[in-house]
């Protein structure tokens, strides 16, 4: 196991290296002697250190970055990210390069339809109906993608993506996500690859029942799938992501007591107990839990897409259904 930030700046000082110091542990300490870890609201520093590739020599998963969120109204909240992961992201020209994967805290302050009903669509594809009825659980053309990844006022962040897209109700009460994120923390961060598994009964491809399509998107923020948060596998053979560790680290003793297996070993269609470790609470209340959507769709239908429900259960409801999230941004 590599040495902490801590360890290599104790040897840095002193020269005492720690029992299970390694010849690389000590050329890392050599490295960062100079350098001194910066606050957490220190975003230019932050992002220094994470695009040198020297990330896990300062930050640890878990800790958090210190931000503000200004809502609509004006008012402002305390919203800190969590550092969920390091990865290697990839940018929309193709590069890869070295990334800080971290998360909401809390849950949005506002709710909005993931899609809103598309009462125009024709009913005679396959499945038409529902999203007619119920709105679309296709991640790449939704109205929260839009939304959280807008820093448009209200009035102004959405716009229909195809020909039969339809007015979120919160698209012109609500501001664009980004809006209330202060542009210095914005910064740190670029629009990175997201995958994302359509469900097998869209009306634009010709899939046979069972067989899925990616769509691959790039995107400032993004909704966690049911894999990055540690839940379960959406579907055998088709995941969104592997598992973030924040969440791993999360999985509660009452979980596995309960036979919860790990994600990357079994596939289950629902959780059927409640896991109070991915709980994500409110913004605006920090003691009560939110219906936070995730981006991973029920793939057997148009408009079902999952959440976490406000006591830890993992279910899906309708795209229509205007609810919260806990969005994830790179920074790189």
């Amino acid at each position: 196991m590599s040495a902490n930030f801590y360890e290599l700046l104790k040897y840095a000082a002193t020269g005492q290296a720690s029992p299970d110091m390694t010849y690389y542990d000590k050329l890392r300490a050599s490295a960062i002697s100079s350098m001194k870890k910066p606050a957490m609201d220190d975003y230019a520093a932050i992002a220094k250190i994470v695009r040198a590739g020297k990330a896990q020599d300062f930050f640890s998963v878990g800790e958090q970055i210190i931000c503000k969120y200004t809502d609509t109204q004006g008012n402002e909240y305390d919203c800190p990210f969590d550092i969920v992961d390091f990865r290697d992201v990839a940018l929309e020209n193709g590069t890869v390069v070295p990334g800080m994967i971290i998360q909401m805290h809390y849950a949005t302050k506002e709710e909005i339809q993931f899609d809103a009903k598309e009462p125009d669509r024709p009913a005679s594809a396959d499945y038409n109906g529902q999203i007619a009825a119920y709105g679309w659980n296709r991640y790449s053309m939704s109205a929260m993608r839009r939304w959280i990844n807008s820093a448009e006022t209200a009035g102004n962040w959405w716009a229909a993506q195809h020909e039969y897209d339809a007015e979120p109700s919160q698209a012109s009460t609500v501001n664009g996500f980004m809006h209330g994120i202060p542009s210095e923390f914005l910064a740190m961060l670029k629009p990175v690859k997201v995958e994302t598994v359509r469900n097998y009964r869209d009306p634009d491809t010709a899939q046979a029942s069972g067989t899925y399509e990616y769509d691959t998107t790039y995107d400032t923020f993004w909704l966690p799938s049911r894999e990055e948060e540690y839940i379960t596998v959406n579907e055998p053979n088709h995941r969104e992501g592997r598992a973030w560790q924040y969440w791993i680290d999360r999985l509660t003793p009452e979980a596995t007591e309960k036979g919860e297996l790990l994600p990357q070993q079994t596939y289950s269609s629902e959780v059927t107990h409640a896991l109070t470790s991915h709980i994500h609470y409110r913004l605006d209340a920090h003691s009560s839990g939110a219906v936070a959507r995730m981006r991973s769709a029920n793939r057997a239908s148009s408009n079902f897409e999952w959440y976490v429900y406000s006591s830890g259960f993992v279910t899906y409801s309708s795209a229509y259904n205007s609810y919260r999230c806990a969005p994830a941004c790179a920074i790189c």
